[in-house]
């Protein structure tokens, strides 16, 4: 009884990380879409030069 009572618990612990790791990356597609609507993103090649300075730098 214990045993099924504390895998019941482990369950649902997994099950509310699940969630609250859904409602924080639908948080950051929120955001990201907000950023894009008020032209505030980059396009993807700016973003791989982006990317591609920092590992240069890195070197």
């Amino acid at each position: 009884m214990l045993r099924m009572k504390l895998l019941m618990a482990i369950e649902s612990f997994k099950q509310l990380q699940e969630k609250e790791c859904l409602i924080a990356t639908l948080k950051i597609l929120a955001l990201g879409e907000k950023d894009h609507r008020q032209g505030k993103g980059i396009s993807v090649a700016e973003s791989r030069a982006q990317l591609a300075a920092v590992r240069q730098r890195r070197k």
